[in-house]
């Protein structure tokens, strides 16, 4: 067991941490080393849980649960990359902030993309698409 005293950072509120480990031989700067990449592991996997329900799969099958957390990893990573290069900040009028909501800018600017290309093919949205709605046709229609 290692007691580390002071804080991690200027936002962390805790004067002494306790980590736990089986490395009893690996010094304090490795121990703290891969307690804060677990960190970030963790992190990560609260948000896939909570941003893009990684665990919510309804499958029975490995190879089909496996799939699944592939595209979770993917739709999270393309997610990240968005939000870490800035490239929603020049095109939307207020700022996305957290990872839900550049999930939520993404989706609504491929909805915006959809529907605009739906609008300029009328067959490819009777056909491909089966649209019920009469109000939708018309307004594709013009």
């Amino acid at each position: 067991m290692w007691w580390v005293f002071g804080k991690w950072n200027k936002d962390d509120d805790t004067d002494v941490h306790i980590l736990i480990t089986h490395q009893l031989k690996a010094s304090a700067k490795t121990i703290i080393t891969n307690y804060l990449f677990r960190w970030g592991i963790e992190h990560c996997f609260k948000e896939l849980k909570d941003t893009f329900y990684f665990d919510h799969y309804q499958l029975r099958h490995t190879r089909k649960i496996e799939r699944y957390w592939n595209l979770c990893l993917i739709a999270w990573t393309l997610t990240y990359w968005i939000k870490q290069n800035a490239y929603l900040g020049k095109i939307l009028e207020t700022k996305p902030m957290s990872l839900n909501e550049f999930k939520q800018a993404i989706n609504s600017l491929l909805e915006l993309s959809s529907l605009s290309t739906l609008s300029k093919n009328k067959k490819l949205a009777d056909d491909y698409f089966k649209i019920k709605s009469k109000r939708l046709k018309k307004k594709f229609a013009a």
